[in-house]
C-alpha cells in the first residue's frame, strides 16, 4: 500500500502546475556532497531500471569506490545527478520513517531541494506529503 501511495504521490508531483518550466531530463544536480552513510542507504533502496539509471549507477559506484578508507562520515561528492534520479532520492529519503532517518543529517533533502532547478519539484513532493498529513488528521477527528 505504501508504495501504491509513493507512487502516486511521485506521478502527482510530475504532474504539478510548478513544473510546467522544469523538464527533469534536462536538469542534473552538479556537485552534490553526500556522505557515504547516505550514498549506501540511497544505493540500498534502489534498483537501477532503465539504462540510463544503470550508467548513472556506475558513474555514482566510481565515486564512492575512488574513496580509501570509508566510514560512514566520510564525504563523496557525486557530479551529474539526473534530475529524475535527484527527485527519486528526495522522494525516497522524504517518505522514510523518521527513526529510520534519525542519524542521518539533512542533506539529502537540503542539498537536492536546494538546487534550484529541482527546488519546485521537491516542494511539489513536500507539498503532497503535507496535504497527505492534513488528510490522516481530518480523517482521524472525523472518528472521533
Amino acid at each position: 500500500m505504501k508504495k501504491i501511495v509513493l507512487a502516486i504521490l511521485i506521478l502527482n508531483s510530475f504532474g504539478a502546475k510548478s513544473q510546467v518550466n522544469t523538464r527533469l531530463d534536462t536538469v542534473f544536480a552538479r556537485n552534490l556532497v553526500f556522505t557515504y552513510e547516505e550514498l549506501s542507504w540511497l544505493k540500498g533502496g534502489w534498483t537501477p531500471r532503465d539504462s540510463a539509471e544503470k550508467k548513472f549507477y556506475k558513474k555514482m559506484a566510481t565515486a564512492v569506490n575512488a574513496v580509501q578508507n570509508k566510514v560512514n562520515a566520510t564525504n563523496i561528492t557525486v557530479d551529474s545527478i539526473p534530475g529524475a534520479i535527484a527527485v527519486l532520492f528526495y522522494s525516497t529519503f522524504r517518505n522514510a520513517t523518521e527513526g529510520e532517518m534519525a542519524g542521518f543529517t539533512n542533506n539529502i533533502k537540503s542539498k537536492i531541494k536546494g538546487y534550484t532547478p529541482l527546488t519546485s519539484t521537491c516542494q511539489s513532493i513536500d507539498n503532497a506529503l503535507d496535504n497527505r498529513r492534513t488528510n490522516t488528521v481530518k480523517n482521524g477527528k472525523d472518528d472521533w
